[in-house]
């Protein structure tokens, strides 16, 4: 660098120095792509060594392709705003917190990397339109990231990466959409390795062309803002709990919709992780249709909870032998690899492929409360000497019905209403279920009565001692098996 531009920037620094001594201004210093901007209140001295000069502990080359100005506009401490424009993208980041990241923007694809020394939240905010960028991020803090109407395409990778590993609180402000591309090896458009939290009253659409729509390393919660996913995988994969309280959720899947794994080496000892496998549909709405062969629309590997939420979900596909299990296995809306409660909430069910299920759990079904509709109207399903029926809530452990309004609709080739080997109880609700085979308490310290040769059609109206149901617009059996009970028999 020339003589003359040193002294130049020199004669800039110098006057910026006064400058945001007497008027309380900011100094913006821009270099490879991205500029920091230093306030008054927090810079202090400037001090200069040889070409470097050092603010706020960052120090900063001064070469021809660095520039510095003065300004009256400042930003907020702690903050990283990143806004897309075509090939571009312009990086801002608060002069605060500038000496611990390492920011390269290289077209639109936008990478930061923080120190472990920044033991402070940061807030990103991105916004604008690229149909070839993205986003990455990775720490050692927790970070809230801000969705400001932005419009994200990566053709080669994930929209968002983000690998910081703690807690992300994803606001939503405004519509905004990212997707990736078709045939890329990436796990998801939108991937959070940490816990992810969905908040704010804006929009988020995700398309994963590649993979997952959204997939959480750990767990992952919605609280609130409208989610619309598509995705060739799940629509959702999270690998320790899920969580919704509010919001809306919508997702169209070619694999499951939302897949609740496992995290960890002991499976089944819930060892390290709290709630490990669980999830927890406690408020806001759901809609989730899913299309692949044995797909699930609510998968969990441990337990369901339902208190609160509005949820309609959908499986259409058939069921599939799996050569890696020796079995069958088929699409439910509702899969849980161990307990089934439903305390409040309204659930609408339906699975039309063949040997779908509506809930198919591996340990106890208790429905104490709320509104729950099922549907499974597909054929049985074949391979070899092995079938899939196409129950409407089955389990490999006990069913106890104490509250809530039921409807079951058991497809009427071999479906049954309610499936177990082992012990049936109704103590409480109000039960109107109807199947090509017989469902039948055990035990019942609730009155109910059993019909046989019942002929159903599309929408029809049953009633049967005080209980009274309409049937799906899809559901028709000839000769159809009726459970029915309630408080007032």
């Amino acid at each position: 660098m020339t003589i003359m531009r040193i002294s130049r920037l020199l004669t800039i620094m110098l006057a910026a120095a006064a400058s945001l001594t007497a008027y309380g201004q900011s100094i913006r210093i821009s270099e490879a792509g991205v500029t920091y901007v230093h306030s008054s209140a927090n810079t202090g001295d400037m001090t200069f060594n040889g070409s470097v000069l050092n603010v706020e502990g960052r120090q900063y080359l001064l070469a021809p392709q660095t520039s510095m100005t003065v300004t009256a506009d400042g930003v907020d401490d702690n903050t990283v705003c990143v806004t897309y424009n075509g090939t571009q993208a312009e990086v801002v980041v608060a002069g605060n917190i500038a000496r611990y990241l390492t920011v390269n923007a290289n077209g639109a694809d936008v990478s930061i990397l923080a120190a472990p020394e920044l033991q402070q939240s940061v807030e990103y905010t991105l916004r604008g339109t690229s149909a070839d960028g993205s986003f990455y991020m990775d720490g050692e803090y927790a970070a809230t990231v801000i969705l400001d109407n932005l419009t994200l395409t990566n053709a080669d990778s994930a929209a968002i990466n983000i690998q910081d590993g703690k807690l992300i609180t994803i606001n939503l402000v405004g519509q905004s959409t990212i997707a990736d591309a078709q045939g890329m090896a990436n796990n998801a458009c939108l991937y959070v390795n940490g816990h992810a939290k969905f908040t704010g009253a804006g929009t988020l659409n995700v398309t994963g062309n590649a993979k997952h729509g959204i997939t959480g390393d750990e767990h992952l919660i919605i609280e609130g803002g409208t989610i619309n996913v598509n995705a060739v995988g799940d629509g959702l994969h999270v690998s320790e709990y899920f969580k919704q309280t509010g919001g809306s959720l919508t997702i169209n899947a070619q694999g499951d919709g939302v897949d609740i794994g496992f995290k960890g080496v002991n499976k089944g000892t819930k060892d390290q992780y709290a709630d490990n496998g669980f999830a927890f549909l406690e408020g806001g709405t759901m809609d989730v249709t899913t299309t692949g062969e044995a797909t699930r629309g609510v998968k969990a590997d441990s337990t369901i909870l339902v208190a609160g939420i509005t949820a309609t979900v959908r499986t259409t596909g058939n069921a599939c032998y799996d050569a890696t299990k020796n079995d069958i296995s088929s699409a439910a809306a509702i899969k849980t690899g161990g307990a089934f409660f439903m305390t409040s909430g309204t659930l609408t069910l339906s699975s039309t492929g063949s040997g779908g299920k509506g809930i198919n759990a591996t340990d106890n079904v208790t429905l104490a409360g709320g509104k729950l509709d099922v549907v499974t109207t597909g054929a049985v399903y074949v391979y070899g000497a092995e079938d899939s029926k196409p129950h409407g809530v089955k389990t490999d452990a006990d069913i106890n019905i104490s509250g809530g309004t039921i409807l079951v609709a058991a497809s009427g080739d071999s479906g049954s209403a309610f499936k177990t080997d082992y012990y049936f109880t109704i103590s409480g609700g109000t039960v109107m279920a109807v199947g090509g085979k017989a469902s039948k308490p055990t035990s019942a310290t609730q009155k109910y009565y059993t019909y046989t040769g019942v002929s159903v059609t599309p929408g029809q109206t049953l009633s049967y001692n005080g209980v009274s149901a309409t049937m799906p617009d899809n559901y028709s059996v000839a000769s159809g098996k009726v459970l029915v009970s309630s408080p007032t028999m």
